[in-house]
């Protein structure tokens, strides 16, 4: 299946333009960058004393069809190479398609079917590409109405409706719900990960009443079902010069786990909300700043068991390592969260600046703080700040060079035996290229 995936890869490079008698472009798309991170989590070790170096390399051939205005293809593959530095594991080198979809048009329908990008709930729910349907309705010139279903982690549907509002230019209002049910195990896998790389040792360890169940019941779930289900509203709008984008969402949700040893069926509900939202500021053509506040936590509801918010493949991207999966050790592929889950939650405020000093040279800057929205206790308070700094660089317009670095700093939340983990560092350096 490899090999075939690695020859349509190539063939979309190397096909001829004589081939086809419709309307098409090609083209592709080349990153390559340098990723130096040091003090991640290590799950083996139970320490943040994970470092990696690695080079990624990655070749995006893509491939765009038109039959007029009501039939178009759409193929983007992706061919990458990784290498690890300092690492034991051998080099990775794979292909598949990131995107395979067809559009029809009729009137006011628009429909795509294959593997296509969902971003449901802003990613906050799944920021993802895989096998699906989208169907949206555009009733009127400002309202919509969108349908998403998708197939993820195997075989585990998750269905997305959505009702949209375009208020003007860069403006819109929609409120959404989003069901998931998990035919692949996924709560076990994800709450015997949890276990071993963060629970056990940081939180388990300082308060057990924020823990699920007995601790002698870890690491023994073999099988799990369930439904999730997410409510919510989201907006883009103008309030005067300032500009508001946010989501806030509730989670509702029950299911079952089956422990292996004792061998029994623990049953579990969940209630938990999440809410991001940020103001941002143009001061000038080239300048603009603005605040940002993210909350995922619990409902206060005494009947439910688990006040985590839970997502199949969330991206949480307010900072490059806090919220990154690497930095919790998360394997996406295999387990039910892919940005991690704070079982404590998660409070974050946050500045943002954006500066533009020529068309091609741009820049960012990122400070945040992280504290556990349910605080085990007064000694353990606050997750920790993170700084980040981008800076991007046009040379020409399909070639840009960027670089990227941040600092994340534990609070003592994190602290053992009287000491906190060293810093954890990220840096990048790439180049992102189209041709």
């Amino acid at each position: 299946m490899q090999k075939i995936q690695i020859i349509l890869c190539c063939l979309l490079v190397l096909i001829p333009t004589t081939v086809f008698s419709l309307e098409y472009q090609a083209g592709v798309f080349l990153d390559e960058q340098l990723i130096l991170e040091n003090n991640y989590f290590n799950a083996t070790s139970g320490r943040f004393n994970q470092s990696d170096p690695f080079n990624m390399i990655v070749i995006s051939p893509n491939l765009y069809v038109s039959a007029g205005n009501q039939l178009r293809l759409y193929l983007l593959s992706d061919l990458y190479w990784t290498h690890y530095w300092d690492s034991l594991e051998e080099d990775e080198l794979d292909a598949e398609f990131v995107n395979a979809y067809i559009t029809f048009c009729h009137k006011k329908l628009t429909s795509d079917v294959g593997i296509q990008s969902f971003t449901l709930g802003k990613g906050h729910i799944m920021a993802s590409n895989e096998p699906g349907i989208t169907i949206q309705y555009q009733s009127t010139h400002t309202l919509s109405c969108t349908l998403e279903a998708a197939r993820i982690i195997n075989t585990s549907p998750i269905v997305s409706t959505t009702i949209g509002y375009q208020a003007g230019f860069s403006e819109n209002l929609s409120l959404f719900g989003v069901w998931f049910q998990d035919n692949d195990n996924g709560f076990a896998d994800m709450l015997n990960y949890q276990d071993q790389a963060l629970m056990n040792r940081w939180l388990f360890a300082r308060n057990p009443y924020l823990w699920l169940l007995n601790q002698a019941d870890l690491l023994n779930f073999t099988k799990s079902q369930g439904d999730l289900f997410w409510y919510g509203i989201s907006s883009d709008i103008f309030l005067g010069d300032f500009y508001l984008s946010g989501i806030m969402m509730i989670e509702t949700g029950s299911g079952s786990v089956t422990l292996e040893y004792p061998d029994r069926v623990w049953e579990f509900t969940l209630s938990s909300y999440l809410v991001d939202v940020d103001l941002n500021y143009n001061f000038t053509d080239s300048f603009s700043a603005g605040t940002f506040i993210f909350i995922i936590g619990g409902m206060k509801n005494r009947e439910k068991d688990i006040h985590a918010f839970i997502a199949p493949m969330p991206r949480h991207d307010r900072t490059s390592i806090f919220f990154s999966q690497r930095f919790s050790d998360q394997i996406e592929d295999d387990f039910l969260s892919r940005g991690g889950i704070y079982w404590a939650g998660v409070v974050s405020p946050g500045i943002k600046i954006n500066y533009y000093q020529t068309e091609k040279l741009r820049s960012s800057i990122t400070l945040a703080v992280f504290f556990p929205e349910d605080t085990p206790s007064d000694s353990r308070s606050w997750y920790g700040w993170e700084a980040d700094t981008n800076v991007f660089y046009t040379i020409q317009e399909k070639d840009t060079l960027y670089c990227e670095f941040g600092l994340f700093r534990h609070g003592d939340f994190y602290q053992y035996q009287g000491k906190t983990p060293d810093p954890a560092t990220k840096f990048t350096i790439g180049i992102h290229t189209f041709f």
